[in-house]
């Protein structure tokens, strides 16, 4: 009885562990990118709306790829892409990017600073 019980408890902490690793190892930001482009303070045909696409579809490449060395536990490749997200982040602020929607996934880059 005790032997199950133990056994019930650790499959319920791997189990949640897993769910954990897997919640944080993927952007946060669920939205397409034509959603993205919509809630910008110019229009979708708007020429600068070219220019924040790849501004945005580089970012999503840059979170994707700091999750994937979180997963991997290759934190001395972190730095590297950390930069490069901060060099995209001044890219979205120069041409006034609102990028509200990766709140959660900039706070969790922030956090391995």
């Amino acid at each position: 009885m005790k032997k199950n019980l133990l056994l019930t408890a650790i499959t319920v902490i791997l189990l949640g562990l897993t769910v954990s690793a897997q919640q944080s190892s993927e952007i946060q930001c669920k939205k397409s990118m034509d959603e993205i482009l919509m809630e910008q303070s110019f229009g979708i045909d708007d020429p600068i709306s070219e220019d924040a696409r790849y501004i945005v579809e580089d970012l999503i490449n840059r979170l994707n790829e700091f999750y994937e060395i979180l997963s991997a536990n290759e934190l001395d490749d972190l730095e590297i892409t950390i930069e490069e997200i901060d060099k995209v982040l001044v890219r979205a602020k120069e041409i006034n990017l609102n990028l509200s929607m990766f709140d959660a996934d900039l706070i969790e880059v922030e956090s391995h600073k």
